[in-house]
């Protein structure tokens, strides 16, 4: 599967916009952390965030499952082709256990949104 491929999967997972997400205000930093020796296998995923149908190019993405941070990317690139070319991308390694259900939450330097779609786990999956 091409980069472009993974990109647009998820984008769209990421960005559907059919209901609102939860949003709180919070105006320090969220202590996201992510315990690796707690889970020995990985994936990896890049993320166009969309909030409010705006492409976000700074803040915070975290993945979680349950009540455990498992990733957290605070740097994005933005994309030189294809057909998101010039929309920005979040690169996150995200530790668990095949099966487990994961959800996001994206800071944008004021508020945390919950996102609406989530992830099934898959080790060594990109």
């Amino acid at each position: 599967m091409s980069l472009e491929s993974v990109l647009a999967l998820l984008a769209l997972a990421l960005a559907r916009g059919d209901a609102a997400p939860s949003r709180r205000l919070q105006s320090v930093a969220p202590s996201w952390t992510v315990d690796t020796s707690l889970h020995e296998d990985t994936m990896t995923l890049v993320a166009i965030v969309r909030v409010q149908d705006v492409v976000q190019a700074t803040g915070t993405l975290g993945a979680f499952s349950g009540g455990d941070t498992r990733g957290v990317s605070i740097l994005s690139m933005r994309i030189p082709r294809g057909p998101h070319a010039g929309e920005y991308c979040f690169m996150l390694m995200v530790y668990g256990l095949a099966g487990d259900t994961i959800t996001f939450r994206f800071w944008d330097g004021q508020t945390i949104t919950d996102m609406i779609e989530t992830e099934q786990f898959v080790p060594g999956s990109m």
